[in-house]
């Protein structure tokens, strides 16, 4: 398992939605206090996560699954 915390890729949690497409799962993270996506850049931060991933994919019945982005572009 690759520990990549570059920046040139992106690690998150999404589900699917009933419509196929799949969205980025959002909790509300301990000691933050805050709303957020679960995503990072470094990995095992993001698995660290996956019990908050999970909890939203079994109370929503959306399938669940860890995505990678790559940069593939630069906008400015």
């Amino acid at each position: 398992m690759n520990h990549e915390t570059s920046g040139d890729a992106l690690y998150a949690w999404q589900v699917q939605e009933p419509d196929g497409q799949w969205s980025m799962v959002g909790a509300l993270i301990p000691g933050i206090g805050e709303h957020t996506p679960l995503i990072h850049r470094d990995l095992l931060l993001i698995r660290r996560l996956e019990g908050l991933a999970r909890k939203h994919a079994e109370q929503t019945g959306q399938p669940l699954r860890l995505a990678r982005f790559a940069l593939t572009e630069v906008l400015e």
